[in-house]
């Protein structure tokens, strides 16, 4: 299971096609075996490696692709993030809040 989900995660984000899907898919192979294969004294290296990797695949999840990425180009979609203030600002190279 663990080998299906890291190829198809891997593929999905290296291709930039679906790739918050593949970085979803690559945290659910990480997050089990973070917790229960690294969760002692002698691998807190290893734990806190396979933390930082969910931290960027979870900025990826939240950011997504860039703009030239497989989706940006097949979706051709205007993606804006809305800020608080009700307002958005379109992507050129990164996300801008106001």
């Amino acid at each position: 299971m663990g080998i299906v989900l890291n190829l198809a995660g891997s593929i999905l984000l290296v291709s930039g096609y679906k790739s918050r899907a593949g970085a979803v898919l690559l945290a659910a192979a990480i997050l089990p075996a973070t917790f229960l294969l690294h969760f002692s004294a002698e691998q807190k290296i290893n734990f806190l490696r396979n933390m930082a990797i969910l931290g960027g695949l979870m900025s990826f999840m939240a950011f997504g692709p860039g703009d030239w990425s497989l989706d940006a180009v097949v979706g051709g979609k205007d993606r804006a993030l809305p800020s608080p203030g009700g307002r958005a600002v379109k992507s050129t190279w990164r996300w801008h809040i106001l």
